[in-house]
């Protein structure tokens, strides 16, 4: 849903709100509400979670995995940790507080250039001293209001987050706990 603001302009110092359209250089704002950061069909309203434990279910059913392996297989300290990352990260976003450090940050650039490469090098350090998984997770909702807010390319920015990410966790065994399985 785009919206007219008045010829207002944003808050932030180098960027509008929104973006610039050429033909009338009137200021719009793209709300964020109803368009989902996941796309996803309309017709189909299940919950991916169901999916992945379908997929389980006939990995059993299907003799895969048989039922005594299952206490082997599932690690319930690594499922503790996904549930409690995932919901800390859902809490920050739900209260905007990654939407703060984006527009925070976003507001620090006066080019679109400076921006991604300050963006790149941002991803990479975060993921260098912290589990990258940490950064795949809190990434995306700052990588897309970047995007948005910059005019850039969703596309771009998520890519730019998936490499960025991926160089800076293999820079140290922290960022990529299984760099340090690897023997030469």
């Amino acid at each position: 849903m785009i919206r007219r603001l008045n010829g207002q302009q944003g808050l932030l110092k180098g960027f509008a709100y929104g973006f610039r359209v050429p033909t009338d250089n009137r200021c719009y704002t793209c709300s964020t509400d109803d368009s989902p950061l996941v796309a996803r069909t309309r017709l189909l309203r299940i919950p991916i979670w169901s999916f992945m434990a379908f997929a389980s279910f006939i990995s059993v059913l299907a003799g895969l995995v048989s039922w005594g392996e299952l206490g082997v297989i599932i690690d319930l300290n690594v499922i503790l940790f996904l549930i409690g990352m995932f919901s800390i990260v859902g809490l920050a976003e739900a209260s905007g507080l990654l939407k703060y450090i984006s527009y925070a940050f976003i507001s620090r650039f006066k080019s679109r250039y400076g921006l991604i490469l300050c963006c790149s090098i941002l991803y990479g350090l975060l993921a260098t001293f912290t589990v990258n998984d940490t950064v795949a997770i809190t990434g995306p909702s700052i990588a897309y209001t970047v995007s948005r807010v910059a005019g850039l390319p969703i596309s771009f920015s998520f890519i730019l987050l998936a490499l960025s990410l991926t160089i800076g966790s293999a820079m140290t065994p922290i960022g990529n706990p299984q760099n340090m399985l690897i023997r030469h």
